[in-house]
């Protein structure tokens, strides 16, 4: 299992807060080659020989989580995180549906309010710019969140 604690000193927050150290999920993807049928060989979250569902994030109460996304080749194409969603387990963020930010690209950010008992398995919904042009189809990768003391 990979974590995915990533070290900025500050980041200041679309509702004005700031977070120091904030968990940062970044979803490299292949832009110009990704399909639905091939996202496990285009996309990663930096992992080797993890599937992208087995994936986990490790998290504390009151951490900050910001999911982006980004390519791995082509620079100028974007990957925007649309949302993330609850799918099961202990539900540890406010609301069921974290949607982007607006930004370009779309960012997703939520604060863990409660501890799990099970993993908190959650799908990120994203969409892909390629050459300009967004892709009509829209992809979900489901990994996890443990939430330890």
């Amino acid at each position: 299992m990979k974590t995915a604690k990533t070290k900025n000193p500050t980041t200041r927050l679309s509702d004005g807060t700031c977070s120091i150290d904030p968990i940062i999920i970044t979803l490299s993807v292949d832009t110009e080659n990704i399909e639905q049928d091939n996202i496990e060989k285009y996309c990663h979250f930096g992992q080797h020989s993890e599937k992208l569902e087995e994936y986990t994030t490790d998290a504390k109460v009151g951490d900050f989580i910001i999911w982006r996304g980004v390519p791995t080749e082509k620079k100028d194409d974007i990957v925007n995180i649309k949302s993330i969603r609850y799918e099961k387990g202990t539900k540890i963020f406010k609301k069921k549906k974290l949607r982007g930010d607006g930004g370009n690209p779309k960012m997703v950010i939520g604060r863990v309010l409660k501890n799990t008992e099970t993993d908190f398995k959650y799908k990120i919904r994203f969409n892909v710019i390629h050459k300009g042009a967004k892709q009509k189809v829209k992809f979900f990768i489901d990994p996890k969140i443990r939430v330890v003391d």
